[in-house]
């Protein structure tokens, strides 16, 4: 009966250390993007300016709807970059502006 008690504690020791080195990772990563925060913004500007101009052009022969999403997505990118958003959000909003963008292309 103890060895079984002394097993379920273990197990739950290793997990809580795998999810704590997962943060570690996670945190090291959010904070190295923003250290290089003036080098990614210029690749992030270009390709979810131009991804979204390309879409915009197919998305106008589609619908409204369509190209209304596509800008606001773009749009949306674009204004946290100016407003000096953290790189977490700026990270996020470009990668679903970029899936939008080529999802438009594409379908």
């Amino acid at each position: 009966m103890d060895t079984l008690i002394q097993e379920s504690k273990i197990t739950n020791v290793a997990s809580s250390n795998i999810k704590i080195a997962f943060n570690t990772k996670l945190t090291t990563l959010w904070e190295t993007m923003e250290f290089n925060r003036f080098g990614l913004v210029p690749m992030l500007v270009v390709i979810v300016a131009a991804l979204g101009g390309i879409a915009g052009a197919f998305a106008i022969q589609e619908s409204p709807v369509i190209l209304a999403i596509v800008v606001f997505s773009t749009g949306l990118s674009e204004a946290l970059i100016l407003a000096v958003a953290p790189m977490r959000i700026i990270t996020i909003a470009a990668s679903l502006s970029v899936l939008i963008s080529l999802l438009t292309i594409i379908l």
